[in-house]
């Protein structure tokens, strides 16, 4: 360990950083504790007479990365993130110390130095977030603004599987957020008169208006992206084919974008005759500057670390160590802000660069020497063929953390990254040339601007085609922890499979994987699953049977810009690997039941839909019916008396409408509902709808039947429905009511809530809680607590 910190400081002074944030973030235990494990370092030397330096100042460190994590995330009585709920807005003061723009005009704005007026200005500690909806205004670093808004905590996710916007916000230390429409509605106060920052944000201003006015609205997006990191114009379509084709980072300012601005200042130093020192020096001050203007990405900083330390090396005279270098960067962002470790961004960023390193190292021993780079003499083929040993590599070092944070295995980005970084990395190098000489003369930036409308446009249309194949990419269920770490020990092991020792490792892990695989299915206990998810004011709920077949009841509402199988179920689906369903159950057709029913038919597979036989004439009922048609998905009419089994006596019994009653009623959509009873051994729910009393009066006939240990209720709690006798014969333990948060019916009503009560239910509403998740083994319920 002692030749290895005096080989790699600094990189093994981070590891043992982290080791402490890591470790402070899973063990919530006092100061005092983390103290004393100074004790077992020192007393260990003393013990075995060496010298103390290294066990001792590794724990040190360890605790300091511990201690810092503890400061980060203790909150003091004025802090933000102890705001309570208000029922008003207020005034607000702050500073803007970021600024991002979207393509739909809004604006996101990260103050600091926060003040609220209530009777008086009082200050709060932390960052907040301003979302202004339309936005005609520029605000730059160091902008005294006040405005009028609620200052409130960032929302939780109500649906497992979605993104976690509150966390996204901690991890950047921002705990606020607060909403306004237009950004008339701010004022500016002051401005300061000198800061290094706002002219960063000034100069990038200027490069984003030199670009707006020399190439065309598809170009300035993506070249704004490539050169101030600016990704909020770009297209939320042009986005996810970025995605798609697993080339997204390409629009991340990182490394390859750096290096141009590297070369660029130093060739405007070595114009200008600066001594050559000198000339280092200013382009360490100058690449600074710039990741000042792109607000400090994770990517940038590391990048500039890593090239000041080429620079300074340089200067002093001193050997350059590239693992020493991303110590650096990764302990100055940490010390700053300790909570970046667990940031998605940073990770890549830093797993991607080591594997290049590392990896590609590794490829010189494990490849055969036909396969050699070297050995190829075609210069163009060689340096493709290098570029994709590059690209595998840096994939193999970050499929773990995609499968982990996006669910998925990239596989057409290794190729799409042979046409898309030379393209990208010519872009970026006209980019930086067109806007140097554009302040000079902008006839100049205008000329290089039509080159570049061709070649983003060509860029644009390489990614397209790649992200078209359908095999771009592979869906993976959410993996814990443990599992993602596993998976990096095997690579570790495969690398280093020519070491006798390692291959031995290697076999310990399959055999290991193998045994875990084999027992696990021996003492699996098969349970069953169901997800009442939060879809506003609508119905969606999925089953999955301890058989493994699954299905979907319902599928929220479309419109008005939302889609809630879009939002919603899909985010989970993706989670946790759901490609296929068994069947989808559609109760009625009302939007707010079969609004999402065509954005599954055309992204998920489905064996059958089940319905009642009632026909709608609209637009999302028509438009569920042609998909199902046209790609042979047949639709099963079911009716009371139904009767299916799933195995694992597992089961669902129809239990309304009965073919009489739908053909001799004429009934409204809602008591034309489906309602089912789903039992699994000892374990009943029981699916409504969207019934009122006619159809319950039908249901009570079956008395003691209908008892159920969890009622969906009937039409989110109307007072037209839920009457006792069918909440006495149910006798409900659970009773779910998916309901939106302030609807215009005002659901649930008061009655309704009252009469479960009473009788002896728990009542969840998901417009409070948000999603439900429970599961049985047959014998008794237990809710899952999603949100862990």
């Amino acid at each position: 360990m002692i030749r290895k910190v005096q080989r790699f400081p600094l990189a093994i002074i981070f590891i043992f950083y982290s080791f402490g944030i890591i470790a402070a973030s899973y063990i919530h235990m006092s100061l005092f504790f983390w103290i004393m494990l100074l004790l077992p370092g020192f007393i260990l030397e003393i013990v075995v007479k060496k010298e103390w330096f290294s066990s001792f100042w590794l724990i040190l460190i360890f605790l300091l990365g511990s201690l810092n994590y503890i400061v980060s995330t203790t909150y003091t009585k004025d802090h933000i993130a102890n705001l309570g709920a208000f029922s008003s807005p207020h005034r607000v003061r702050a500073k803007v110390i970021k600024s991002k723009y979207q393509h739909d005009n809004s604006a996101q704005l990260v103050l600091k130095n926060v003040k609220i007026h209530t009777n008086k200005w009082y200050s709060l500690k932390g960052k907040a977030q301003l979302y202004i909806e339309y936005c005609d205004q520029s605000y730059l670093h160091g902008d005294q603004i006040e405005f009028t808004a609620f200052l409130n905590q960032p929302e939780n996710p109500n649906n497992p599987g979605q993104f976690n916007y509150r966390k996204y916000l901690h991890l950047n230390e921002i705990y606020g957020t607060c909403w306004i429409e237009n950004s008339s509605e701010v004022t500016i106060l002051s401005s300061p008169k000198f800061s290094i920052l706002r002219w960063a944000d000034i100069v990038k201003r200027k490069i984003i208006a030199l670009i707006d006015k020399t190439t065309n609205s598809e170009t300035a997006p993506i070249l704004k992206a490539l050169i101030t990191g600016a990704r909020g114009e770009i297209s939320d379509r042009t986005e996810q084919i970025f995605i798609d084709s697993g080339v997204i980072h390409i629009l991340a300012v990182s490394g390859l974008h750096v290096g141009y601005v590297t070369l660029v200042f130093l060739l405007i130093f070595g114009f200008l005759r600066f001594p050559l020192k000198t000339k280092y020096f200013f382009t360490i001050l100058a690449l600074w500057f710039y990741a000042a203007m792109v607000q400090f990405k994770p990517s940038v900083v590391r990048a500039v670390t890593m090239a000041s330390c080429i620079l300074m090396g340089k200067i002093l005279e001193r050997p350059y160590n590239i693992y020493n270098a991303l110590g650096l960067a990764a302990l100055l962002q940490t010390l700053i802000m300790p909570l970046q470790l667990f940031n998605v961004g940073f990770q890549l960023s830093f797993a991607a660069v080591f594997s290049i390193v590392y990896v590609y190292g590794k490829f010189k021993d494990l490849l055969p020497d036909n396969f050699q780079p070297y050995k190829i003499k075609f210069q163009p083929l060689r340096y493709l063929y290098e570029l994709f040993l590059v690209s595998l590599a840096a994939q193999i070092g970050t499929i773990p953390l995609t499968i982990y944070y996006f669910h998925r295995i990239p596989i057409i980005s290794i190729v799409a990254n042979l046409f898309a970084i030379p393209l990208v990395g010519l872009i970026g190098a006209l980019g930086f040339a067109q806007v140097i000489l554009g302040f000079i003369w902008s006839g100049i930036a205008i000329a290089y601007g039509e080159i570049q409308n061709i070649l983003v446009h060509l860029l644009k249309s390489i990614i397209a085609f790649f992200a078209g194949f359908s095999f771009s990419y592979i869906e993976m269920p959410q993996l814990d922890i443990l599992p993602i770490l596993a998976t990096y020990i095997t690579i570790f092991l495969i690398l280093n499979a020519d070491k006798r020792r390692y291959r031995a490792y290697l076999l310990i892990m399959v055999l290991l994987a193998g045994n875990i695989q084999v027992w696990q299915k021996i003492f699996y206990k098969p349970k069953m699953k169901i997800v009442f998810f939060d879809v506003g004011q609508g119905d969606a709920a999925y089953a999955e049977f301890p058989n493994g077949k699954n299905m979907l009841i319902d599928c929220g509402t479309r419109g008005f810009g939302k889609n809630y199988a879009r939002d919603v179920i899909a985010p989970y689906f993706k989670s946790e690997g759901i490609q296929h369903l068994n069947i989808l159950a559609l109760s009625h057709p009302h939007n707010d039941h079969i609004g999402g029913a065509p954005y599954i038919l055309n992204n998920f597979s489905v064996d059958k839909i089940w319905e009642t036989k009632v026909t709608s004439h609209s637009k999302v009922f028509i438009e569920t019916h042609y998909l199902a048609d046209s790609i042979k998905i047949p639709t099963d009419y079911v009716y009371a008396g139904d009767y299916f089994e799933f195995g694992n006596q597992t089961y669902i019994q129809i239990l309304h409408p009965s073919q009489k009653y739908i053909e001799s009623n004429s009934p409204n959509f809602n008591n034309a509902s489906t309602a089912f009873k789903l039992t699994y051994k000892n374990t009943d729910i029981l699916f409504t709808g969207d019934i009122e009393k006619e159809a319950e009066r039908y249901l009570t006939l079956y008395k003691n039947y209908l008892k159920s240990e969890i009622i969906k209720v009937p039409h989110h709690g109307s007072p037209t429905s839920s009457i006792l006798p069918l909440i006495h014969h149910t006798a409900p333990q659970l009773a779910l009511i998916s309901v939106g948060e302030n609807n215009k019916f005002d659901h649930p009503a008061p009655e309704t809530i009252q009469k479960y009560k009473e009788t002896g239910s728990r009542v969840h509403r998901t417009d409070r809680k948000g999603a439900l998740v429970i599961s049985s083994n047959g014998r008794k319920i237990d809710i899952i607590d999603w949100r862990e």
